[in-house]
């Protein structure tokens, strides 16, 4: 929705390679000792249930306090990707086969202030700029580390969130914690999983197994030989009217959009993975896609644009016996500043969409990279 959250953009020739590439079953592993050194949870294929966990250093805390945080979340998540349980867990039935879960971790801007950090953070490491659609609440905003834990099994993802949380207490301390879902991908919707709108929900991906890696994944620098493998990740909490949103005719719903809900196709074309023509009109000379359609306003204007998206449904009770419902979306980015930012800007300014979400919550992160053998996550970050 109001977030570049649903739908797609890019009309790419290469997104159906790309969109296969951001949903590949590598199994998740914690510690590298080869390839790549990239946190799971990005690429993996994702699970239907995740949790994520936002949590805050003491407002005095220093370099020490971080490395602590990192030393213990490395080892309490390196043991469930690997198929065991922390030391202390008296639930090992709990546990996940090897490579059954995702656990990525990522750092907010206010660490690299911390007393004795020499590393210095990227320019993209900020919030994103205030827009007119936004409507923050306390408490879904900025915090010092995210934790997001994803798998197929909900009791599971549940156990792993609990131990992380346990094992965390006297370093970091919870501000939220959101648990978010989605039904997984039918055959006919080629591996793309709707919102609860009914939309498919990230159609258009880069290939990021190919010429779009770097996309989502920086490279070392002289000056940050530590940002090899780092990427961006941006969290957004998007509440939606699903139930004004039902009362609306499928014509009316697909307008907005710019897409059929049957298929995800454009609505200048039959098929999901033809082009988008803005150009397009009907017996009336009228745009067949609205200008201020969702589709053309989240559309990258420029190939650098391009973002992963990594999308879950949440829904959660209120006091009143109703529901919050809408949708934590994820995006991963090699420069938030540069791809996400524009992309939310057009979708602030004008999009049908925002009729019916509100962004409530956003924060931004950087994902160091996985450690090598022998070294906790984030080491060469906070010992550079």
């Amino acid at each position: 929705p109001g977030s570049g959250a649903v739908g797609s953009g890019s009309s790419s020739a290469s997104a159906p390679q790309g969109a296969r590439a951001s949903a590949s079953a590598h199994p998740a592993r914690w510690h590298v000792p080869s390839g790549a050194p990239r946190q799971s949870g990005v690429t993996t294929q994702p699970g239907t249930h995740a949790h994520w966990i936002g949590l805050d250093l003491a407002r005095d805390a220093m370099k020490d306090d971080l490395r602590r945080a990192l030393v213990v979340v490395d080892d309490t998540a390196s043991r469930f990707v690997a198929g065991s349980t922390p030391l202390p867990d008296v639930a090992h039935e709990l546990a996940f086969d090897a490579g059954g879960v995702a656990i990525a971790v990522g750092l907010g801007p206010r660490v690299f202030t911390l007393r004795g950090m020499r590393a210095k953070a990227p320019s993209w490491l900020a919030p994103i700029p205030t827009m007119p659609i936004d409507r923050f609440e306390k408490p879904w905003d900025q915090t010092d580390l995210v934790i997001q834990i994803d798998a197929a099994n909900p009791v599971g993802v549940s156990h792993a969130a609990t131990q992380l949380f346990s094992a965390l207490k006297g370093i970091a301390t919870p501000r939220w914690q959101q648990r978010g879902f989605h039904a997984g991908a039918r055959p006919s919707d080629a591996g793309v999983t709707r919102n609860l709108f009914g939309q498919l929900d990230g159609q258009e991906q880069p290939n990021v197994d190919g010429n779009e890696a770097d996309r989502v994944w920086n490279a070392a620098t002289t000056a940050a030989p530590w940002m090899e493998g780092v990427t961006g990740m941006v969290i957004r909490r998007i509440r939606m009217d699903v139930d004004v949103w039902q009362t609306l005719d499928r014509a009316s719903q697909e307008n907005a959009i710019g897409r059929r809900l049957t298929n995800g196709a454009p609505l200048t074309g039959a098929s999901p993975h033809d082009p988008i023509d803005l150009e397009k009109t009907d017996e009336l000379g009228l745009s067949v896609i609205n200008p201020a359609a969702h589709v053309p306003r989240a559309r990258p204007a420029k190939t650098g644009e391009r973002i992963l998206r990594r999308p879950y449904n949440y829904e959660d009770a209120r006091a009143d016996g109703t529901s919050d419902r809408g949708l934590i979306f994820v995006a991963f980015c090699a420069d938030v500043a540069a791809q996400f930012v524009p992309i939310q800007r057009r979708l602030a300014e004008a999009d049908l969409l925002n009729t019916w979400t509100t962004p409530i919550g956003s924060g931004v992160y950087l994902l160091p990279s996985a450690p090598r053998p022998g070294r906790y996550l984030g080491q060469n970050i906070v010992e550079a």
